[in-house]
Parts: structure tokens; sequence; C-alpha cells
């Protein structure tokens, strides 16, 4: 823009040396871009009106239309549906070269549907489709034109949506039908209006989904490909049954897949399985409340990974997905689940030594691998529990993840050791590794401990240790320094309570301090409401 200055100094510009700075500004990311874009078409009209040979035209216009329609500034619709106002209002005075084009139009509908104003963008399709039907060959609207309109009714969350959508797409079939073929639907149209139906997040509306994918099915078998159904496609009917709610939502949802799957092997390339297919999948699967349901999971996860290996790029199981199939495993309930957390962990922990940045466990990965050990039946899932934090601890100091240790995961290892079940040595054991977890915490980096972690250790003692003298002077020692740290609330003070007899905890509080917290010992409790008082009901 600078250089135009200087060029405007020397009297050496024309319209292209404007429109080229327009189109500067098209390209630029300065969230004022558009602004700049009009300034400069103003200074254009400012000269013409002065006699000199630099007039904006269509293509002018229709760049600073486009720059409004990309930008995410209060108002950009309505100053792209101005400057085509404009337009429309020269080019009947008879300035032939703002007429707008199919471009212009689609910019102006581009910017209506990404403000989320459908209903807008509808009006100005029908004023553009009444033009055509009169004859006035303003513009020819074309496949963009629609399915910009149907996509902003798909997103818009009104409650007639898709039946608005779906109208919209039968117009533009009989624009084509009439002679447009400019408006043929393709298979992004199809894919809004099936879009639409799924986000009504009702059987009914997924049924309908599933009724245009059939057709697009069939089109395609009929030879039409350009309506080919794709993974977008299938996917979308996948995510609408997985929703659903249906009593029989994941043998629907499964249904789909196989059709993808089965299309894809029929020579179908764009319906290939992608890791949102198989996400989809998998969500169904944890929806579905089957007690094979995590083993289900696991298997679906296994396939994406085999067809990672095998080239697929777009299958790749990341740090998320392998996360979110540990935590399933850790809240099943089922009696392997820690030695498959701890497995899928291991897989992750591999894949990332080997270089994928991808698949680096996260807090989450290493938390849900210690809960699903925490949760289980098994013996020595102290000892597990505390070997995959050792292990979290070792990686993060060695640089070799980002992922740091917190309370939250040494808090999950006491957890494990205070519900650990065997004989008495299984229990000795288990006090002995709460009591060397707690004791790292204090000395870390990683903590302070929380009034959740005293809670916990003081459950762990109290499972762990017979009653009598050296469980209350375990307990009295954690909860000294408990008081200590400011971390006392009523759920440590009803953990202490039940783990002691009624002499033993009215000597540990003083029988002046029973049923009184004083303000000193939880001082440093951050309260997030609602959150603190749940956690006392537990």
């Amino acid at each position: 823009e600078r250089l135009l200055d200087m060029m405007e100094q020397d009297g050496v510009t024309n319209s292209v040396s404007y429109n080229i700075v327009i189109k500067a500004w098209q390209r630029s990311s300065d969230r004022n871009a558009a602004q700049h874009a009009e300034d400069i078409l103003i200074r254009m009209e400012d000269l013409a009106d002065d006699g000199m040979d630099i007039e904006p035209d269509v293509f002018t216009y229709t760049i600073v239309i486009d720059c409004y329609a990309k930008s995410k500034q209060r108002g950009s619709a309505e100053k792209a549906e101005d400057l085509l106002q404009s337009m429309i209002e020269q080019s009947e005075d008879g300035n032939n070269r703002l007429k707008p084009n199919t471009v212009t139009i689609n910019c102006v509908l581009d910017a209506l549907a990404k403000s989320g104003a459908a209903d807008r963008a509808e009006r100005l399709l029908t004023q553009m489709e009444e033009t055509m039907e009169a004859s006035l060959e303003m513009v020819n609207l074309n496949y963009i034109s629609y399915t910009t309109v149907i996509d902003a009714f798909a997103k818009s969350g009104k409650k007639d949506a898709a039946k608005r959508a779906e109208e919209i797409f039968q117009r533009m079939e009989t624009a084509y039908e009439r002679g447009n073929t400019q408006a043929k639907p393709n298979h992004r149209t199809f894919n809004a209006v099936v879009n639409a139906w799924v986000n009504t997040g009702t059987v009914a509306g997924v049924e309908r989904a599933e009724t245009i994918l059939r057709r697009m099915e069939h089109l395609h078998s009929d030879g039409k490909n350009d309506i080919c159904p794709n993974v977008i496609t299938y996917s979308m009917v996948m995510n609408g049954w997985a929703k659903s709610g249906a009593p029989d939502a994941l043998q629907k949802t499964e249904t789909v897949f196989k059709r993808m799957k089965s299309m894809y092997e029929a020579g179908n390339k764009a319906a290939r399985p992608n890791s949102f297919s198989y996400v989809t999948l998998i969500n169904a699967i944890v929806k579905s409340g089957e007690k094979s349901a995590p083993q289900r999971a696991e298997d679906v996860l296994n396939k994406m990974m085999a067809e990672y290996k095998s080239g697929h790029r777009e299958a790749k199981p990341n740090t998320q997905i392998i996360t979110f199939v540990i935590s399933f495993w850790g809240k099943s309930g089922a009696r392997n689940a820690g030695e498959k957390a701890e497995a899928l962990l291991n897989m992750m922990i591999d894949m990332h030594s080997s270089g994928d940045r991808d698949a680096e466990p996260n807090e989450l990965s290493f938390n849900a691998a210690i809960n699903a050990w925490a949760k289980s039946k098994r013996f020595g899932k102290a000892y597990r529990a505390k070997s995959i934090l050792q292990q979290m601890v070792s990686m993060y100091e060695a640089g070799e993840i980002r992922a740091k240790p917190n309370v939250f995961m040494y808090t999950a290892v006491l957890n494990a050791c205070a519900y650990s079940v065997g004989d008495a040595a299984e229990k000795h054991d288990a006090i002995a590794i709460a009591a060397n977890t707690f004791k790292e915490l204090c000395s870390s980096d990683y903590g302070p401990p929380n009034h959740v972690t005293y809670a916990t250790y003081i459950t762990a003692c109290k499972h762990l240790i017979p009653e009598g003298g050296a469980r209350a002077t375990s307990i009295g020692t954690v909860f000294k320094k408990c008081c200590q740290d400011g971390m006392v609330n009523d759920m440590v003070i009803s953990r202490v309570q039940g783990a002691l007899t009624t002499e033993e905890f009215g000597e540990l509080l003083g029988t002046e301090r029973v049923g009184k917290i004083p303000a000193e010992w939880s001082r440093n409790i951050k309260t997030v409401r609602g959150r603190n008082q749940r956690s006392n009901r537990r």
C-alpha cells in the first residue's frame, strides 16, 4: 500500500494498481484487512469522481466482498451485503462494469453463512432465483450458491434447519432439471443435507440422513460419479446414530461402518474409513453399555493401528484416541482392566519412543492407567500403579515427555493402595507403597498434597493398618501435617473420624474442636463452587 501511495504521487497508477493492492489485503491475515481493502475501493471511487480513469469494476468489488467473507469482525456480513446492494443499484443505473456475477453472489452468501445468517442467505438466494426467472440475466446461480446456503442451515441450530436445507436442495435439483447445468448437486451438496439432518439430534433425523446416503449409493452405482458418498458422508451418519440414544444405536453405527468398508473395497477410494470413522465407532461401543464393550473398543483401536501400519495415514491413532480407550478400561470394572490399560499406555510409549509425536502420552494417559489399576480387584495393584507413576517421573525428568507428574497422579496411587485386596502381606506392601508415595510427593516439585490426597492416605491407613495404636499413631501424624498445610475440610475430618475410635478421635482433635474446624487448618484449600462440597460426600 505504501508503494501505491508513492505511485499516486508520481501519477502512474491505474485500476490494475489498486486491484493488486486490494488482492494483497485479501490474502493478508490482518484482522482489519477487509476495512483496508474497502478504503482502497473508496479511494478509487473518489478518483473516478474527480475525472480520473481509475474506476472500480466487478472484480474490485468482489475481492472486497470476499475480504469481508473471510473476516471475523462483527458486522462483516452486513458490509458484504451493502457492497452488493451498491453494485446492483449502480448496474441498474447503467454501469455494466459493476454487474454482479456468480462469484460475487457466492462471496456474499459465504459471508452470510459464516455469520450464522442462514435466513438472510436464503433471501438473497431467492432474490437471485427470481431475477433469473424474470430473464434479467443478473447472475447465474451454481452448485456453490445452493450448497453454501444449505450448509448455513445445517450449522444454524434452527429447529427447522434440516427441513429448510432439504427444501433448498429440492429447489437446486429443480433448477438443474430446468436447464441450469451449473446448479447440478454434487457430493458436497448431499453431504450438507445429510449433516443438516444429523444435526437435528433425533432418531428421525438420522433415519432421513441415512435415506439420503442410500440415494447417493444408488446414484453412484448408476454411474453418477460426482455424487459419490465419501468417508465424510458415512462418518456423519455413523456419528448421528452413535449419539442418537436409540436402543440399536451400536448396531446401526456398525452397519453403516460396514457399508462404508464395502464401498471402499468395491473401488470407491473416497470411502476409506479414517480416524474419525473409527473413533465414532468406538464411541458407539462405549455408549452401548455392553459387557464386552471395553474389549470391542480396543479391537477397533487395534484395527486402526493395523490400517495405519499398512500405509493409511488418515487412520492413525493419536494420544487422545488411545487415552480414551485406556480411560474406558479403567471405568469398566473388568477384572483385567489394569493390565489392559497399562498395555495400551506402553503401546503409546513405544510409539512415541519410535518418533511418533502424535502418540506422546500426556497427564490424562498416565492418570487413566493408574486409575484403571486403582479400580481393579487384582492383587499387586498398588505396586502396578506406583510403577506407572515412577515410569512417568523417570520419563519426564529425562526430558522424554512433556507430561509433568502432579498431585492427582500421586493421589491416584494412594487410592490404589487404599483399596488393595489380599492377605496381610499384600496390605503390608500396600501401606508401605502408600507411605513412600506420600513422602515422595511431599519432597518433590509435583505437590504439595491437597485435601483429597490427605483424605485418601487416611483411608489407606484405615484399610491397611489393623485397628489399634499403630493406626491411630499413623493417622495422627498425617492429620497433624494436614493441619500444618492448611488442608483440612469436612471430608478429611470424616475420614479421620471413620478410621479412629471415638476416644482416639476426641484426643486427636481436642474436645473443644470436635465439630468445628479452625480457619487456620483450612487456609490453603482452593474452593471450586460445588466441587468441594461434592467431594466431601464421596
